[in-house]
């Protein structure tokens, strides 16, 4: 399957940062607010009831190290000056709030430029940035927790700066585009920022049963675009992005997915199955892009004061 919405890898030591990658084993090159951040540089590469972190080297910034999840604070790298491809990518896990809880990319005054949230799990996901807009300014890295819940904390690893390459000029105008070109294993890679988002799979933490990745099919040159492809059904596997990590257009925009279904949903309520799901028809906001009962296409978006919703009815081309 093949998901667009339109509108290098480098060692930490290489990085224009004194510090990115807390391998030190301490927060030399980062100052910190409040107690969030103290004493969560760790060399665990586990969290006790679980693994792994995935670190990149030996040591990393663990947010829950220090005092679990009631502490709050800031940790905030030494300025830098982008150069190089203009991206800047790092290692992002922890908690999920988009408010609360965030690595972000900022000018000296602190303003946002771009920033990340976790995915309620301590294993690490790169998190890469555009930033070529900015190239030549000093720019620094910041992480915010003021979240004092369950999953309260955030954690950050290997920070690179100008080192991860920079969008194919054959996607420009793409707010975000998933190839599903891995074949195999338990994290996809948007192509657009480079991040790679976590495979939700029923099996991936198996309760009576091994646990096992998620299914693809097998690489086969002849079977063209469906070659290596990720089968899921929203249900058992599915794919999530924050909605604050993709910038959309606001005066227009297109949702395309390349789907081979297997079967139909009986469209209880007259609901499709979404297989692009940005909605939330209550509010009349988001957008969906889903199967209806008999293989009806819907499309629906929100204005914020209505929902409207357009259908076609699936054409077998064969």
């Amino acid at each position: 399957m093949t998901t667009p919405f339109m509108s290098g890898q480098a060692g930490a030591s290489e990085s224009t940062l004194s510090n990115p990658g807390f391998e030190r084993g301490d927060l030399s090159g980062w100052s910190t607010t409040g107690t969030a951040f103290n004493r969560s540089v760790t060399n665990q590469p586990g969290w006790g009831w679980g693994c792994c972190f995935n670190q990149q080297g030996t040591y990393h910034l663990w947010g829950f190290a220090g005092g679990g999840d009631a502490p709050t604070g800031t940790v905030t790298s030494e300025p830098f000056t982008l150069t190089g491809t203009g991206m800047v990518s790092a290692l992002v896990s922890g908690g999920r709030n988009d408010d609360q809880l965030y690595v972000a990319l900022t000018t000296l005054d602190g303003t946002v430029l771009h920033k990340a949230t976790g995915t309620d799990d301590e294993a690490y996901r790169r998190v890469t940035w555009d930033a070529r807009e900015h190239l030549g300014e000093q720019l620094r890295i910041t992480g915010v927790d003021r979240a004092t819940g369950g999953w309260g904390h955030i954690n950050l690893d290997d920070v690179r700066v100008g080192l991860d390459e920079a969008p194919d000029p054959g996607l420009e105008g793409l707010a975000a585009y998933w190839d599903f070109a891995e074949g195999q294993g338990t994290a996809t890679t948007e192509r657009i920022s480079r991040s790679a988002d976590p495979i939700s799979y029923v099996f991936n933490n198996a309760v009576y049963k091994p646990n096992s990745d998620p299914l693809w099919r097998t690489k086969r040159q002849e079977d063209g675009v469906l070659s290596g492809a990720l089968l899921f059904d929203g249900y058992s596997t599915w794919v999530t992005r924050a909605a604050s990590q993709i910038r959309l257009p606001t005066d227009g925009m297109t949702v395309e997915a390349w789907v081979a279904p297997r079967a139909f949903e009986w469209g209880d309520e007259g609901k499709p199955s979404a297989v692009v799901n940005q909605q939330d028809k209550a509010e009349r906001r988001g957008f969906s892009l889903g199967v209806g009962r008999h293989g009806v296409w819907q499309f629906g978006i929100g204005t914020g004061d209505a929902w409207y919703e357009t259908a076609a009815r699936f054409v077998d081309a064969g």
